[in-house]
């Protein structure tokens, strides 16, 4: 579902936490969703965003009505391809602080439902779990 639906936090959601305590400063992540069957079984697929946000301390790990690519809230850490939408692969790279939890957000940009692959890479490890 996209934002220009009314429907963006209904999107699948991901929680990252990083380690509280790590010889490392942060944590290196690359995320990476791609359609793993286009729809109709057409060859264009589907346009992907994957955007990481930063939850505040204590905060509720559900992305809220209003959030977007474009931000503000909660705090976009990172987002595919400047915001934009790419047809069936989208991929983001971002560091993360120590200690904090994160919630990861793959989504269409328009309102129809996709099969994907999330895979996410990170150094050192970090849980992630899904949420919605």
């Amino acid at each position: 579902p996209a934002l220009d639906f009314g429907a963006y936090h209904k999107n699948p959601t991901y929680r990252l936490r990083t380690e509280i305590k790590s010889r490392y400063d942060s944590v290196g992540i690359i995320a990476r969703v791609h359609v793993a069957s286009p729809p109709g079984g057409s060859p264009g697929g589907a346009a992907l965003n994957v955007t990481l946000y930063l939850l505040p301390i204590g905060g509720d790990p559900q992305v809220p009505p209003d959030a977007s690519p474009a931000g503000p809230r909660p705090p976009v850490v990172a987002t595919s391809n400047g915001g934009i939408y790419e047809t069936e692969t989208a991929v983001l790279e971002a560091r993360l602080a120590n200690g904090r939890r994160y919630v990861l957000v793959p989504s269409t940009f328009d309102p129809v439902e996709v099969e994907f692959v999330l895979e996410v890479y990170s150094f050192p490890r970090c849980d992630i779990r899904q949420v919605q």
